[in-house]
């Protein structure tokens, strides 16, 4: 297991979810509980990074893209180092 003073890393890919193309530019936020940790936007290849984050629970992933349905992902639970990847694959 990892030290619990390890800060955790939450990355992942957006892709389309019928041809599975990257969504370069999707806008990705977290927040925990209502406090916005960070947010930007997905690069070349629809990928996402977010690091030095406090390990525990209340996170919120949102992504969106125009044209695509707005994805949410709930009660996210951190623990120090590398989260598994997240697939966020977004329906139009």
């Amino acid at each position: 297991p990892a030290p619990l003073n390890l800060p955790a890393v939450l990355e992942g890919v957006v892709v389309d979810a019928l041809t599975a193309e990257p969504l370069t530019g999707a806008r990705v936020t977290l927040r925990r509980d209502t406090v916005l940790i960070g947010g930007g936007e997905a690069d070349l290849d629809g990928r996402f990074h977010f690091e030095k984050l406090a390990p525990g629970g209340g996170y919120t992933l949102k992504i969106e893209f125009t044209g695509y349905e707005t994805l949410k992902i709930q009660g996210l639970t951190l623990k120090g180092g590398p989260y598994p990847k997240i697939q966020a694959a977004l329906k139009e």
